[in-house]
């Protein structure tokens, strides 16, 4: 008969090693299975109670037993050996209290009994096996220690075997796994061909994902029993581990033909299927597990999750819900649930599924970043970095959750702490491709172009690549170009700015010299800038008019001095790109042309201060005009003010004007600006300075050719209007008779 008798899967593992009884010689002797004995004679009354327990009359066992207890004159090794076989006996009957009641009598015995020494090692036995039914693994674990502690005879393999079996499978089930592994070898030690032991290795080994030595176990026991059913399906499912999924389903194939496990052959099948990414196969695999099995719940989420594979979010989210109609806190019907409700970007739903889940798993790192996933589309930052932080705060490896804290503080500008969180991702993950576009997105926002053109390399020819993967290098490569030319631009512009402020300075030095009276000084000073390479073409005229009004200072120079202003006749003509040529002319002439110059700065700078009042409704318009017409004083008035400007900037100024065309506010200033223009000729005639109508009408012309074809009706009447007042001065003044009045009756 067996003591601690082989119980089901869901306690003690098929097989567990026991002792047993027997008769030796002409005597009942208790002896141990391996034939070691002890000696200890057994009476006819137990030998009678060992008897109706090997023929299952267990009612006859409690009946005998308990009439031997209640004798006294029952010897210590009787009482022993009753109370082993009434355990086993409750043993066989689910008793575990009751066992676990008898068997601790035994040991109490053994212990207190100096002859029964050598049996407390089997009386542990029985008791761990009590324990170990009633899930009182530590229980059961010190039960085994004590009993492997105790004095074990050295031909007594079984009891030693025994014990250590019962520790391995305690250690396991306190999630022990690598003691366990210990106590399997040892025990296998002594038995290298048990078939539980090697079974109860191989999966304590395939806990530890140590596949190539649990193959090994899987192996050695097929090779004792070639259609063990757990070495047959543990042999395919350690080889899908392995990576060796062909193997694996010939394995399955195998199985199939010596088991009679359809559903998790079928299920195990699909699940190789899938990772060959064999979708269809697969599936038919899955819907076969269910139909020989309904209720497993892992084919209903392998279904789903195949189904997602292929973006069947519909069918995928039915095979989650119905995992979980069979089980409410089957995890993985609820990751599979929220993945499936993700694909369809039913994103609420997706929140309520996760937090659902994180009810159950508070602390599942896969809930917490599929709900950071949610919470991301939903456009709620905060609350999404709140999920991932806490699942890489849980498991710091976690490099998805990494990924997404970085994409997110990314596109909240947070760039270095984007740039970390990626990197970790990165290190943890080292050949994703998302993960590296990733990085390389942020390393660009950090204008870190070189690196993150290097870092996508590495994530050229990754599997999992972004889909625009060569819209993401083409943003990175043209970031680059436009910051080098933005850098370009940016130094030579720095460059310019540090001349013109070194220009400037020189001219207000020129200038202070003239303003002293210092006329000499300002002479020689302007002379000798004239040759400084800093200053342009445009530059030297300004100097060169400066010289001459210095020049014109002195005494009996002031002929040379006009000569000076008139040379420098570009700066005050827009568009002109030669000098006046005044070879041969009088001081009278050079006055006179030099008057005209000065009469044409007035008269300008009049016309447009004039248009800038007429317009002081408009702000846009007038911002415009005014800054126009800084652009223009400053071009054309004398440097006595400290400013100056080339033609390039009255140019844009002039091509920025054009661009109000088609403006609303560009109406009012037409309207406003014809009305007050007749006003300005009055100004201008009332000034006595006949010159100056040549620049007016030169002003006149230039507005009326930057305005759109259908307002030329609203210049009539305003040019019939200056033209009588300036017909007025004709024949008075030579300024006068250089006017073409055919030009302007034509405009």
């Amino acid at each position: 008969m067996a003591f601690g008798k082989s119980v089901s899967a869901d306690r003690l593992p098929t097989g567990l090693p026991s002792v047993g009884m027997a008769v030796a010689g002409g005597g009942i002797w208790l002896v141990l299975t391996s034939g070691a004995a002890l000696a200890a004679p057994i009476s006819a009354p137990v030998n009678e109670i060992i008897s109706a327990h090997d023929a299952a009359k267990y009612e006859d066992v409690d009946r005998l037993a308990a009439a031997l207890l209640a004798n006294p004159s029952a010897s210590p090794s009787d009482r022993v050996i009753t109370l082993l076989t009434l355990a086993s006996a409750q043993e066989v009957r689910d008793q575990s209290e009751a066992c676990l009641q008898s068997s601790a009598q035994a040991l109490a015995l053994a212990e207190t009994n100096q002859d029964l020494r050598n049996w407390i090692a089997l009386t542990t036995v029985d008791r761990a096996s009590c324990q170990v039914n009633l899930g009182r693994f530590a229980e059961a674990l010190a039960d085994a220690d004590k009993g492997l502690a105790a004095p074990i005879l050295a031909s007594d393999t079984t009891t030693r075997v025994s014990l250590l079996s019962n520790k391995g499978w305690s250690l396991e089930k306190l999630g022990r796994f690598a003691e366990a592994d210990t106590a399997y070898t040892d025990a296998i030690s002594f038995k290298p061909q048990d078939t539980w032991l090697l079974e109860a290795r191989a999966r304590i080994r395939s806990q530890l994902s140590r596949w190539s030595e649990a193959l090994t176990d899987v192996e050695a026991l097929l090779r004792i029993r070639a259609d063990h059913p757990y070495g047959l399906q543990q042999r395919a499912f350690v080889l899908r581990e392995l990576g060796r999924h062909e193997e694996a389903l010939t394995a399955l194939d195998t199985a199939f033909a010596k088991t009679s496990a359809t559903a998790w052959i079928e299920n195990e099948r699909g699940r190789n299927l899938t990772i060959l990414n064999r979708s269809e196969e697969s599936e038919a695999a899955y819907s076969r597990a269910l139909a020989a099995d309904p209720k497993l719940l892992f084919a209903w989420t392998n279904r789903s999750f195949a189904r997602i594979k292929r973006a069947a979010f519909e069918d995928a989210l039915k095979d989650a819900e119905a995992a979980l109609a069979l089980e409410q806190s089957f995890i993985v019907g609820h990751d599979r649930k929220t993945e499936a409700l993700l694909g369809l970007k039913r994103w609420q739903d997706a929140l309520t599924a996760a937090d659902t889940w994180l009810a159950l798993a508070p602390e599942n790192t896969t809930a917490l970043f599929r709900k950071g996933r949610a919470l991301d589309a939903l456009g709620r930052l905060p609350d999404a970095l709140i999920a991932y932080r806490r699942a890489v705060e849980l498991r710091p490896d976690d490099h998805s959750s990494w990924n997404n804290i970085g994409s997110i503080l990314e596109r909240r500008g947070e760039i270095t702490e984007s740039l970390k969180a990626l990197e970790e991702a990165v290190k943890l993950k080292p050949d994703s491709g998302l993960y590296l576009s990733n990085l390389a997105i942020a390393q660009s926002a950090q204008k870190q172009f070189d690196l993150a053109l290097a870092t996508l390399a590495k994530a050229r020819g990754a599997t999992d690549k972004p889909a625009n993967f060569e819209a993401i290098e083409k943003r990175i490569v043209d970031a680059k170009v436009t910051a080098e030319e933005a850098a370009e631009k940016a130094a030579k512009a720095a460059e310019e700015a540090a001349k013109q402020s070194r220009r400037e300075a020189l001219f207000n030095e020129v200038q202070a010299m003239f303003d002293a009276g210092d006329f000499k000084g300002a002479e020689a000073k302007a002379k000798a800038l004239e040759r400084d390479p800093i200053f342009g073409d445009g530059d030297v005229l300004v100097l060169r008019q400066l010289r001459g009004e210095a020049v014109f200072k002195q005494n009996k120079r002031a002929c040379e001095g006009h000569k000076l202003i008139v040379e420098a006749a570009p700066l005050n003509r827009v568009g002109s790109d030669t000098s006046i040529g005044v070879s041969g002319w009088d001081c009278a002439q050079l006055r006179r042309k030099a008057g005209e110059l000065a009469a044409e700065v007035e008269a300008t700078t009049f016309a447009l201060e004039a248009a800038i009042r007429a317009v002081n409704r408009d702000t846009t318009v007038q911002g415009y005009l005014r800054r126009l017409n800084d652009v223009v004083t400053v071009h054309y008035a004398p440097v006595s003010n400290g400013r100056w400007k080339d033609k390039a900037a009255f140019d844009k100024a002039v091509a920025s004007a054009r661009t109000l065309e088609t403006s609303e506010a560009m109406e009012g200033l037409r309207r406003a600006l014809y009305a007050d223009l007749s006003k300005a000729a009055d100004t201008v005639k009332a000034s006595k300075k006949p010159d100056a109508v040549n620049a007016m009408v030169q002003t006149l012309k230039g507005m009326v050719a930057d305005l759109p074809a259908d307002d030329r009706a609203y210049m009539k009447k305003l040019w019939s209007v200056i033209i009588d007042q300036l017909r007025e001065y004709r024949g008075k003044e030579d300024g006068i008779k250089a006017l073409k009045w055919s030009e302007i009756k034509r405009l």
